[in-house]
């Protein structure tokens, strides 16, 4: 893992994933969203990391308790767009994203499902783009060897934190549904691979008392 905060609004790479692959997450028609793995070889010739941007309620298009979802939902279905509408994934070389410019030519990257060369800057509302940037120019600096003409943006993963967070009891049992345990970063109650797996530990040491 490297964290490095680079903004005001808390840009991070998050979950660096050596020897990896960035699949499909996707769980609605017509909305593409991203996430990355890496096999227990570790073996492939690419790594994959997330950038994430902090985002608060005022961010969302309204007041709704599902404001959150639906702020998603429009990145997600901009990208599916983007990406020519089956599936191939809106793609941009790094150094062209940060020069604002079209990638003719995208750089080799482990997705299997296929990349369609995009601008990334229209998929996301302005204070993304701002951060990313001053993230880029910032780590340019400090590390040379992660922003260079090797790298490749493939977007969007917004799936890093439930918008959104199913109530539980100090027994980790969801309220009023028994024998149902919410836990971990689809129920709201972590925010990374670490965490949700002691979230998980917490509920069943609980649950077994």
């Amino acid at each position: 893992n490297h964290t490095n905060r680079a903004s005001g609004r808390g840009a991070y790479t998050f979950c660096m994933c050596p020897g990896g692959e960035i699949v499909n997450a996707s769980s609605e028609q017509g909305m593409l969203a991203l996430n990355g793995m890496s096999y227990a070889a570790r073996a492939s010739a690419y790594s994959n990391a997330a950038i994430v941007i902090n985002c608060s309620v005022a961010d969302y298009p309204s007041t709704h308790p599902l404001a959150g979802i639906e702020f998603q939902r429009n990145i997600e279905r901009r990208a599916f767009i983007a990406g020519g509408s089956n599936w191939h994934v809106p793609a941009q070389n790094l150094m062209d994203f940060i020069h604002n410019r079209p990638s003719d030519i995208l750089r080799m990257n482990s997705c299997k499902t296929g990349v369609r060369s995009a601008d990334l800057r229209p998929l996301f509302p302005s204070f993304v783009v701002d951060a990313l940037l001053e993230a880029f120019n910032k780590w340019s600096l400090e590390s040379p060897e992660f922003v260079s003409e090797e790298g490749i943006l493939l977007a969007p993963e917004t799936r890093t934190s439930s918008p959104v967070r199913i109530l539980r009891t100090e027994h980790y049992n969801a309220k009023d549904i028994q024998n149902i345990y919410p836990i971990g970063e689809g129920s709201g109650y972590s925010g990374g691979i670490t965490s949700a797996a002691i979230d998980a530990i917490k509920a069943v040491e609980t649950a077994c008392k």
